[in-house]
């Protein structure tokens, strides 16, 4: 309660009081706040000194009265209602006002439990943000207009939008970019870049031949050509924009646009599959843009993981890609319908509902979607996994796209049963596939990683809000308590993918050391002898001299360093351009089959490339590769040596005449083509002058072992903190649109399956000033559920989830008086439910039994 003021009496107030807009007034009627704030936020008391005699009435910032009363000396209500200004009015007798005094209500979203949901509502803020720090906005110019977003490909600004949209207002700004930029022919592009002429990057150069590039002004917009995915989040974006903003002339200038890009997906031939009338795409894992390197991969001049040929690329069916059409050709129709076009409404919902018929049969495996369907029947993929036993990430997705309760039941039963079998210190049972790829991926292809059985947050998120709406609520809070456990064990960021499992490592590998005394070329002392140059040809001390020679063992390695004195004072393999006594090359025979190459070397005399030589691996079938070596990257200068990394380092240190701190470097060098036998290593001189000297090489059987770090890489984290924050808010918190701005909403706190005792909850759309407020406290001795709520709105229809165990209502009030309600079932979990009209602060109390 605010402190109560002593206020000033005004015996003869005038009549009709003059308004006032703060609460600098003189007269018997005064806002008491204890702060020189005076904007209150939803649910707080705000206390009033008030004339006698008087009834007191309180407008929202829609001029909604929601408190008449009669006034006492010191009255205290709840904020509540429409944001904007508050007018707390005093009335005589006849009804007329005699003063009044003004607040402003604003709201900001936030979820405070004390404790392991207030944490995590902080971590989703943090890992939204930090993309494009401070606020997570990225901003760009175009056609004289800057243009806000939050991930410049519209697949990551649709996704990020759907947490971002309760605290910024700019999912449909990056739309607006997209529709202007649209192709004639409906394509929406994957991104649009701001560029620097004339080079344009790697994506022009790639596509722009096929169409799937162009350079409008300084902006480049581009296609990645085997995605499928990009009209349907178009759609699905102006749909997020429209709900959280309510604005229905933005949303109606949008539709001819979202109508043409769900047209070209329909009727473009490297998308659309005649033989079983549904999207297709490039053979990808789940919704990603790489392609399979397999056997039917079409070679391209560039980007051949991401382009495709309408005649030559074996397209499959993706589960994900229909589903994600189907939901947009729903939600076009939604907004179709509101705009008065019900024949066209009508035209996208029964494309949207033969799209599902269709697929159901294709592909519904009776647990879950199955990944791919070949289009052509004569396919044979080998990809060392049976596909049919993959479970996909776009799964999880499919909870909140439309499938039928029992689907998503079963689905959600699949990844219950995962997590139960985890493979190896599995993380969690989030998998973007599960088996993982044994091959066929390229570089995307590296096991518990990245989208080849990495485990996805982003996933989660979805998994979690599926879980909540479908009767697995305990579930889908333990997903989110867990998702904040992995943040808090790394940065205090959800990343977007984290290590799957980690497999018992392999066996130690086995080495055999080279010989280089008849192959080299230069002393490891200032010595040297005839035609053979003393260390790196310096004088005075300054050499090698404190490295130990003969069988050394160096971060776990076995070398043989040759003894010059032993070897007419020959010891390093020193290759130089144009410089006397130094060869250009020098050819080491080997004659065996090695996954790496370990090398002791260093250099001197470094050029502006940094390349101090080169190791060619030839092989005994004629072919051959070449690695440069890097000052930085595989090796450092002797004085000083600095490198680390996994596969480099320093091997020794010491002192000579000159410095007191000398030395090698070592490196694991992987062999491009590990099962060919290695006829020799040639290594070469940098054509700057540098001298490059290798003291000794190593090969081993295997690559050396690293043991996977817990965040592993890929998309942005602001994707997968923004689904986990929409899971968080319609989810656990059950906050959910009915209509657009919250004007209706469909409130399902489901926070007794999360344990929560006590929890306050703001959710604010940033594009509007739609929000709802809540509190919820749960007494289980008294088996009570008390909610005080608000909103700006009209209309909730209120469904509180009873604790487990309970099976009916015994009572149920709104502002102490008793109200109707029913219990509605789904699974096991049990919900009060009840409307409520006003949405002024109320105050509602469930007695439950059990």
């Amino acid at each position: 309660m605010a402190v109560k003021t002593k206020a000033k009496p005004k015996l003869k107030p005038k009549r009709p009081a003059k308004k006032v807009t703060s609460q600098k007034v003189s007269g018997l009627l005064r806002l008491v706040r204890p702060s020189a704030s005076w904007t209150a936020a939803p649910l707080e008391p705000i206390s009033v000194v008030c004339p006698p005699g008087t009834t007191i009435s309180v407008l929202d910032g829609a001029q909604r009265e929601y408190v008449r009363t009669a006034a006492t000396p010191e009255f205290t209500f709840r904020a509540g209602g429409a944001l904007g200004t508050h007018t707390v009015r005093a009335l005589n007798a006849a009804g007329r006002v005699i003063e009044q005094v003004s607040f402003k209500l604003d709201a900001t979203s936030r979820v405070d439990d004390g404790g392991r949901f207030r944490t995590l509502y902080g971590q989703l803020v943090k890992s939204m943000q930090h993309e494009n720090k401070p606020d997570g906005i990225g901003r760009q110019n175009y056609r004289g207009k800057e243009y806000r977003y939050y991930v410049p490909w519209i697949l990551d600004h649709a996704h990020t939008a759907k947490g971002q949209q309760y605290l910024a207002p700019y999912a449909g700004e990056f739309v607006d970019v997209l529709r202007q930029a649209q192709r004639e022919d409906g394509m929406i592009w994957s991104f649009g870049f701001q560029t620097q002429a004339p080079a344009y990057g790697y994506h022009y150069w790639a596509y722009k031949d096929f169409g799937y590039a162009k350079i409008e002004g300084d902006i480049l917009f581009a296609r990645q050509p085997v995605e499928q995915h990009c009209e349907y989040n178009f759609v699905d974006t102006i749909h997020l924009h429209w709900k959280g903003s309510g604005d229905n002339a933005w949303m109606k200038k949008q539709l001819g646009a979202a109508m043409k890009a769900l047209d070209f997906n329909v009727s473009d031939r490297a998308r659309w599959s005649e033989r079983f009338q549904l999207l297709k795409r490039g053979c990808t894992i789940d919704s990603w843009d790489f392609q399979a390197r397999d056997k039917y991969a079409v070679s391209f001049p560039m980007g051949g993981d991401m382009l495709i040929d309408a005649d030559k690329t074996k397209f499959v069916i993706f589960f994900g890609d229909n589903q994600g059409y189907a939901t947009a050709c729903e939600q076009l129709a939604e907004m179709l319908t509101v705009a008065n076009r019900k024949a066209e409404a009508e035209k996208y919902h029964a494309r949207g509902r033969e799209i599902r018929e269709r697929l159901d049969k294709l592909t519904w495996t009776g647990n879950y979607f199955l990944h791919h369907v070949e289009d052509d029947p004569t396919v044979v993929r080998d990809f060392g996994v049976d596909e049919s036993k993959q479970i996909v990430m776009s799964n999880a997705y499919a909870l909140n796209r439309g499938v039928s309760h029992e689907q998503a039941r079963a689905i959600l039963n699949t990844y219950l049963e995962l997590r139960k079998n985890l493979p190896r210190r599995g993380t969690a049972e989030w998998f973007s596939i599960y088996p993982p790829y044994e091959r066929g991926f390229g570089g995307h292809n590296d096991r518990w990683q990245y989208m080849n059985a990495g485990v996805q947050a982003h996933m989660a998120g979805e998994l979690a809000r599926g879980a909540c709406e479908h009767g697995f609520e305990n579930y889908g809070a333990d997903i989110l308590t867990r998702i904040s456990e992995l943040a808090e064990r790394t940065d205090g960021i959800v990343h977007f993918a984290y290590t799957g499992a980690w497999e018992p490592p392999p066996p130690a590998q086995q080495f055999t050391p080279l010989d280089l005394s008849s192959h080299a070329t230069m002393d490891l002392r200032e010595d040297g002898a005839e035609k053979t140059p003393g260390w790196m040809s310096e004088t005075g001390g300054n050499d090698m001299r404190g490295l130990p020679v003969g069988a050394q063992t160096f971060s776990g390695v076995p070398y043989t360093i040759t003894d010059p004195a032993q070897n007419a004072r020959r010891a390093v393999v020193a290759v130089a351009h144009n410089r006397p006594n130094y060869p250009q090359r020098v050819e080491l025979p080997v004659g065996k089959k090695a996954a790496t190459v370990y090398l002791v070397h260093t250099c001197n005399q470094i050029g502006p490339s940094k390349i101090a030589g080169s190791v060619e691996f030839v092989y005994a079938d004629g072919s051959s590769a070449i690695r440069y070596m890097m000052v930085g990257q595989q090796l450092s200068g002797w004085w000083f040596p600095g490198l680390g990394g996994p596969d480099a380092g320093v091997a020794w240190r010491g002192a000579n005449g000159k410095c007191g701190d000398v030395g090698p470097t070592w490196v694991a060098l992987a062999n491009p083509k590990p099962d060919q036998e290695i006829a020799k290593l040639v290594f070469g001189s940098s054509a700057e002058n540098a001298i490059y000297a290798v003291i000794a090489v190593t090969l081993a059987d295997r690559p050396p072992y690293h043991e996977a770090g817990p965040i592993s890489y890929g998309g942005p984290d602001c994707w997968s903190g923004a689904l986990c924050m929409h899971a968080l808010m319609e989810g656990v918190a059950g906050v959910k649109d009915a209509a657009t701005a919250f004007r209706k909403v469909r409130l399902s706190p489901r926070w007794t399956a999360a344990g929560v005792k006590s929890v306050q909850v703001v959710a604010r759309y940033g594009a509007s000033t739609g929000y709802v407020a809540y509190t919820q406290t749960q007494d289980a001795k008294s088996k009570t559920l008390s909610l005080l709520v608000t909103g700006g709105g009209d209309e909730f229809q209120l469904r509180l989830l009873l604790p487990a165990g309970a099976v009916s209502v015994k009572k149920a009030t709104v502002d102490g008086k008793v109200v109707a309600s029913s219990v509605e079932q789904i699974e096991n979990s049990r919900y009060a439910v009840m409307s409520l009209r006003n949405t002024a602060p109320v105050e509602v109390r469930v007695t439950y039994r059990v």
